[in-house]
This record gives structure tokens, sequence and C-alpha cells, in this order.
């Protein structure tokens, strides 16, 4: 299993569904923007919410379609959210890198990137990430 297929399946091991976003964050920290999100993550059966930070590392682009009086209709509850690995297929991501310029190389590198999915409950909308990898922080 290569590393983008190891994060995937960290992705998916969490229950995402009925989960509850309950904020985005998108700030500077030195020469990177970071996304965060903070998440009520969903216990699956047991039905025990925790608070759990998720933090895209290395993130180079973010598309979203949130449709907040719909979020807010529908508590912030999360439908699914999934991560491909393949991102040269990038049709339903909302994310064109043919329009991302090539603006530092160096800094970083597509191949090394995978595509973050949280779909919300119909119709709040979703948010796509283009980053490294993730990580996330309970508390």
């Amino acid at each position: 299993m290569n590393i983008k297929e190891t994060i995937a399946e960290r992705f998916a091991g969490f229950v995402w569904h009925d989960s509850v976003l309950k904020s985005i964050n998108i700030e500077r920290s030195d020469a990177e923007y970071d996304v965060r999100l903070i998440v009520r993550m969903s216990g699956g059966s047991n039905e025990n919410f925790t608070d759990t930070e998720v933090h895209f590392v290395r993130t180079r682009a973010i598309s979203t379609g949130i449709d907040l009086l719909a979020l807010k209709l529908c508590s912030g509850m999360i439908w699914d959210a999934n991560c491909c690995t393949d991102i040269t297929n990038l049709e339903t991501s909302k994310i064109d890198l043919e329009s991302l310029p090539d603006l530092a190389p160096d800094t970083i590198d597509l191949d090394k990137m995978v595509v973050f999915t949280i779909s919300l409950i119909p119709p709040s909308g979703s948010l796509v990430v283009l980053a490294e990898d993730f990580h996330t922080y309970v508390g």
C-alpha cells in the first residue's frame, strides 16, 4: 500500500455520516495557509460524539459551495466524506488542476496531493480540499 492509499484509508476510518461540521478555519501559518475543520465526530452505533479538529496538511486549494442557510437548517450534518488518491480525474471535485498556476513548483508537488471531499446533507453543499495529508486532534 502506498502513502496516498494509507491516507485514504485513515480518512475513511472515521464515521463521517451524521457527524456535524462546526467550523471551517483558514489561516496563515508561516509560509502556508492551514485549513482546519472542527467536526463533532460521530461515534457510530454507540452515538457518542467527540469534537475533533481535522487539519489538512500542505493545502494547495479548496473549493466550497456551501449554502449557509441550508447548513443551519440541516444542523451542519455531514452526509459523507471521501479521499480520492487519483487527482488526474477531478471532474467531480470542483477543483480544476489546469487552472492552478505553477507558482512555486518546488514548494508543493501535485503528485503527492490527494482530494478530500466532505459532502453535507443536501442541499447544504460540499467542501473539497486538495492537500498532501491530514491530521486529527481530539479535544
